[in-house]
């Protein structure tokens, strides 16, 4: 949908009134400032969203079906690990040398891929975010390049550091987007396989 002059107008005076929320030395009010996550954080998480995300058949969805992967993987060299280092701990109880050595080489031949999964959790984390940013930023040009709406945005001071936002923000946002997958998705898997 185009930026209407009345949107830009409203921003503008909600700029200025928020202007006037300062402090005598100039800072900004703590109480201004304050992000809360509620109904219209959320319309608008998920409108950004679906801006990076357009469908689950595009290249982030196979991105995220990757990621979902190697996350499930990773898990699962994690109980692997886990019942290796228990392995050893009973070894070395046991004073056994022999089975000891065999444990930690056991150890080392499973921490080659959990190392190698890691380093591709990484990546395809990074493609993910990526994608999200070519595509916000695609938007967020064309939207503010059209119909002269950066000029008028610049001009009524509607928006401030306009270059900022759809360079530097889009990058933040993207980025915390992508993590925000990961983030989740194994405490999950790690709460369903445990349980």
């Amino acid at each position: 949908r185009p930026i209407r002059e009345e949107d830009l107008i409203a921003a503008a005076k909600g700029t200025v009134a928020s202007s006037k929320n300062k402090t005598k030395d100039g800072k900004a009010d703590s109480r201004a400032q304050k992000v809360a996550v509620n109904k219209t954080f959320l319309r608008h998480f998920r409108k950004l969203l679906a801006i990076a995300f357009p469908t689950i058949k595009s290249q982030q969805g196979g991105y995220l079906v990757g990621l979902s992967l190697l996350l499930l993987l990773r898990t699962w060299l994690s109980l692997k690990t886990t019942q290796v280092m228990g392995s050893i701990a009973k070894r070395m109880v046991e004073t056994e040398v022999k089975p000891l050595a065999w444990a930690i080489g056991e150890l080392a031949m499973w921490a080659v891929p959990a190392s190698a999964v890691n380093s591709g959790l990484r990546y395809t984390t990074s493609l993910l975010q990526l994608t999200f940013r070519r595509n916000l930023t695609k938007h967020f040009h064309h939207k503010y390049l059209s119909q002269q709406n950066f000029f008028k945005s610049v001009g009524l001071g509607a928006v401030d550091s306009v270059d900022q936002r759809v360079t530097s923000d889009v990058q933040r946002f993207s980025d915390e987007a992508a993590e925000i997958y990961t983030t989740l998705f194994k405490p999950i898997v790690d709460i369903a396989l445990f349980a």
